[in-house]
């Protein structure tokens, strides 16, 4: 009863500003003319009384263009902690109401908690009551994660060439967008490689691998590996924003390992689900969540059809590698690897044969034809599970970014080792640059180089048009079908050839048709409809004619979306989604207002 959330039931006239007291529980992000952060209501008043409540609200703070307005919120030094009092506009959370909209007020208070936007005009009426008012722990995790934002700003400043790098940074590293720009954003998804932009089971796993690999040129015993990572994914979970996915692969790791350590069999399909139960027990909503979708299906992905699919094909001849003078090995392999095994060791004697240095450093000489080798199966490895990944979710990204990324597969066979490296820097070079910024400036550079050739791959504009391109969300029955699809693959690998076959041109099908979306729009034939979209003060109408011809005029406008919207822009949230949810693919005539050209180019 004494949640926020009820605020509009007590009698509270929200026409007006409410003397609101409560603790920042978010690091203030400065805005063009404001700053924003959330604040864990403690007390209302109203009728001349305090009364106690609960809850989170956003809140923002504007702050005038005045120097003075500046330097009022600068001598407040708003960060996480502080108990602040100040009056407070209530508005509920903005919705655009068309179809297809994103329902930003359901999100914000299913998954954030978040029941109210509250407004501060005037930052000379908020008042500091207390530096810190949450426990030690939460103040020095905030704490360390504001450092290690600080100290990517001070390698990369925002004002600055570099600072493109540092936005990036801080998406893969932190989960803070809020400095990515929508060009920055835009090139990740039509390159396929958005995954890499949002904290994911990906960045979790890449984590674990460099923590694992410096572990064991330290020669630290098993238990001892599995301490220091599940500590350090631990912390890295309390410091990013999107908790979900690192907290959610974290789970599967730990599951993993306490069965490693207990001497049982693993199964990654029990660790996939323990962590999905205990999220959604945690946080039931989440099963409605698109990122937790995504993340989910990239998971099962890999656990049903990557790594079978991987274990029959390359993991092999990969075995085969190991231990290559050993003639014993050979009878315990398939006949074709020990093949290659002979094959091998015949080229290495040739090659030792004919150049007299390989003959006199053995070793060396086996690494010359072992190298190239590994080189291979490791590109066909990358090959393989990339178009897995890619493939599989075709439909869930056409449902939630009404995009079909065919060029993703080969981007991301190069992305993958670039992402790698960029871990194994990034993580050492932000925790010096947090600590002792002078160590921090060579490996500084060498990060700046391998985020940009990231970048440069999220430009590669020379593909055609078919492997990158829009599309409608697939109709219901062929959601299902191409999921029961891949459930009858991945069921079927190892187990019945014929049944394969069957799941697999099941698949093909019904993939055929989330790609091609042959279905025809939603539109009335020989009448006249006009709609006028929800774009708050902007405009779009979108007009069928008669004869089935469609007209957009305008395309949400420019006016009421300031620089504080940063990559927000209304034809691509507000335009497109209604067109996608009528299954319109094209539009005739574009007739476009003022400042609307860049939301058209959202919009195709």
């Amino acid at each position: 009863p004494t949640d926020i959330h009820n605020l509009s039931g007590w009698g509270v006239d929200l026409n007006r500003d409410v003397l609101t007291e409560g603790v920042i529980v978010s690091n203030p992000i400065r805005g063009h003319n404001s700053f924003r952060f959330d604040l864990e209501c403690r007390r209302i008043e109203y009728d001349g009384e305090w009364r106690k409540v609960r809850g989170k609200i956003q809140v923002r703070l504007f702050t005038p263009s005045n120097a003075q307005s500046w330097e009022a919120i600068e001598a407040l030094s708003l960060r996480y902690g502080n108990l602040i009092q100040a009056p407070v506009r209530f508005e509920k959370p903005w919705v655009y109401r068309n179809p297809g909209s994103f329902d930003f007020r359901w999100w914000l208070e299913a998954i954030n908690d978040i029941s109210w936007e509250g407004k501060i005009r005037n930052p000379g009426v908020v008042r500091k009551l207390s530096e810190s008012q949450t426990s030690r722990f939460s103040m020095i995790v905030a704490n360390f994660r504001s450092r290690l934002l600080r100290g990517i700003e001070r390698l990369y400043p925002s004002w600055s060439p570099e600072g493109r790098v540092g936005a990036v940074l801080k998406a893969i590293l932190l989960g803070d967008r809020s400095s990515l720009d929508s060009d920055t954003v835009e090139n990740f998804r039509q390159s396929g490689l958005y995954h890499l932009l949002v904290i994911s089971g990906l960045h979790v796993g890449l984590l674990a691998s460099v923590v694992l690999f410096f572990l064991y040129l330290l020669r630290a015993g098993e238990a001892w590996r599995a301490g220091c990572l599940l500590i350090f994914l631990a912390t890295f979970a309390l410091l990013v924003d999107q908790r979900a996915p690192p907290l959610r692969a974290s789970l599967m790791i730990a599951a993993y390992l306490r069965a490693r350590y207990l001497y049982r069999d693993r199964s990654v399909w029990n660790a996939v689900g323990f962590g999905a139960l205990f999220l959604l027990f945690h946080r039931p909503a989440w099963l409605f969540e698109a990122g937790f979708a995504l993340s989910f299906s990239a998971a099962l992905l890999i656990a049903g059809l990557a790594l079978p699919i991987l274990q029959r094909t390359t993991f092999p001849y990969r075995r085969a590698l190991f231990h290559l003078r050993d003639v014993e090995l050979d009878v315990n392999l398939a006949p074709h690897l020990a093949q290659l095994r002979l094959e091998l060791r015949m080229i290495v004697a040739w090659l030792r044969a004919k150049v007299s240095f390989l003959r006199r450093h053995p070793s060396f000489c086996e690494q010359v034809v072992m190298v190239p080798v590994r080189i291979v199966l490791w590109t066909a490895d990358l090959v393989l599970f990339s178009a897995i990944i890619q493939v599989g979710l075709f439909m869930p990204m056409a449902e939630t970014f009404h995009r079909i990324t065919i060029i993703g597969i080969g981007l991301n066979t190069l992305a993958f080792p670039l992402m790698t490296l960029l871990i194994a820097l990034a993580v050492p070079t932000v925790i010096l640059a947090a600590t002792v910024p002078i160590l921090a400036a060579l490996p500084g550079k060498l990060l700046f180089w391998v985020t940009s050739a990231l970048l440069a791959l999220t430009e590669f504009r020379g593909e055609p048009l078919w492997m990158s391109y829009r599309t409608p969300g697939p109709p219901a029955w062929v959601a299902v079908g191409f999921a029961l699809a891949v459930i009858a693959i991945a069921s079927s690998l190892g187990r019945s050839r014929r049944a394969l076959v069957v799941s697999g041109c099941l698949f093909i099908t019904f993939a055929g048709l989330v790609v091609s979306y042959p279905f025809a729009p939603e539109l009335p034939k020989g009448a006249l409809e006009v709609t006028a979209l929800d774009c708050g003060r902007g405009d779009a109408l979108f007009t069928v004619l008669p004869d089935g011809a469609t007209l957009l005029w305008d395309a949400g406008g420019r006016e009421q979306f300031g620089p504080d919207i940063g990559r927000w822009n209304p034809g691509e949230e507000i335009v497109s989604p209604y067109l996608w949810s009528r299954g319109v693919k094209k539009i005739d005539i574009v007739v476009l207002g003022e400042g609307s050209d860049e939301n058209i180019n959202a919009i195709i």
